[in-house]
C-alpha cells in the first residue's frame, strides 16, 4: 500500500526475571530491547533468552544421537586376539630361530617361514585400527585408521601366500628336477621374483589410492527424527571413490591365493617334511 514505515511505531520488549523474584513468586519485567526507527530496527539492549545468555539458541534443540560405537567388550575382545595371533607369530618365529639347524626345519626353508609368520602379525595388525570409531578417537584418528587398514591387510595378505607359493615353487622345481635326473639348484632370489613384484604391485596401488582417493570416516544415518535430525546411526570408512584401486588390490591377491593353492596342489604328494599341502587340501 501507500503507508509509510514511520506512520507505525514498532519495539521488541524482552521479558526477563525480575530483582523481586522470590523462590515462590516469579516476577517478570519488560526490558526494551529494540525499536524500529526510520526503516531499520535499532538495538538498545541485549536480548536476553531464557537459558539466561544473550546466545541466539538454534531453531531446534539439537538431540543426542546415538552412534552405536563399539562397546568395551567388543573392542577388548577384537585387541586380545590380535595379540594373541601376533604373540603366537612371534613364538613361531623364535622356535624357527631357535631350530633353524634341525634338517626337519631346514627342510621347510626357514626364511619363507619367517616371511609367512611375518606376514601374519601384519595382517592381524590390521584389527588395530579397525576398532577405531569416532567415540575414543577425533574424526581426523579415524581417517588415519581408515587409510591404514588396505595397507596393513594387502601387505599382509601378500606376504603370507606369495610366501607360501614360492616356497612350494622352490620345492616343485627342485623334485621335478630329481624326477628326471637332473641337479639343479634353485636359489632363494630365483623364485623370489615374483613375491617383490606382487609386493611392488600391491604398494604401487596403495600409494595411488591413499594420494588419490584416500578412506575417509563417514556418519551414516539410520534414523531421524521429525525435524530431519539424525538420531541414531553409525560411523564407516567410506571406500566409494577408491573402488577401483580395492578391486585391483583384491584382483592382484586373489591371484597371489591362486598360484599358492595351485603350486599347493602340485606338491600334494611331497612328502610332509618339504610340504605343508596336506594341510590345504
Amino acid at each position: 500500500g501507500s503507508r509509510e514505515v514511520t506512520s507505525t511505531f514498532f519495539q521488541i520488549l524482552n521479558y526477563v526475571t525480575d530483582e523481586r523474584t522470590t523462590p515462590t513468586d516469579l516476577q517478570l519485567k519488560p526490558v526494551l530491547t529494540s525499536v524500529f526507527k526510520e526503516g531499520e530496527w535499532v538495538q538498545l539492549e541485549d536480548y536476553v533468552y531464557t537459558d539466561g545468555t544473550t546466545n541466539v539458541p538454534p531453531d531446534v534443540i539439537p538431540v543426542d544421537v546415538e552412534r552405536n560405537h563399539f562397546t568395551p567388550g567388543v573392542r577388548a575382545g577384537g585387541l586380545t586376539m590380535c595379540s594373541i595371533v601376533i604373540a603366537m607369530a612371534v613364538g613361531f618365529m623364535g622356535w624357527t630361530k631357535w631350530h633353524e639347524s634341525h634338517k626337519v626345519v631346514m627342510a621347510s626353508q626357514p626364511i619363507f617361514l619367517y616371511l609367512i609368520a611375518f606376514g601374519t602379525i601384519v595382517f592381524s595388525s590390521a584389527i588395530i585400527p579397525l576398532s577405531y570409531d569416532d567415540g575414543v578417537a577425533s574424526t581426523h584418528g579415524c581417517d588415519i585408521a581408515c587409510q591404514v587398514i588396505p595397507w596393513l591387510m594387502s601387505i599382509g595378505f601378500t606376504l603370507i601366500f606369495s610366501a607360501l607359493y614360492t616356497k612350494t615353487y622352490r620345492i616343485n622345481q627342485i623334485l621335478n628336477g630329481a624326477k628326471h635326473f637332473k641337479r639343479i639348484k634353485v636359489t632363494v632370489w630365483q623364485v623370489a621374483k615374483p613375491m617383490m613384484v606382487l609386493l611392488g604391485l600391491n604398494v604401487i596401488v596403495l600409494v595411488l589410492s591413499t594420494v588419490l582417493s584416500p578412506l575417509y570416516w563417514d556418519f551414516h544415518v539410520d534414523r531421524e527424527d521429525s525435524f530431519g535430525q539424525p538420531v541414531e546411526g553409525y560411523g564407516l570408512c567410506a571406500f566409494e571413490d577408491a573402488m577401483p584401486y580395492l578391486v585391483a588390490l583384491g584382483v592382484l591377491n586373489i591371484g597371489a591365493l591362486c598360484f599358492a593353492i595351485l603350486e599347493a596342489y602340485r606338491a600334494r604328494n611331497i612328502s610332509i617334511q618339504y610340504a605343508e599341502s596336506q594341510y590345504i587340501f
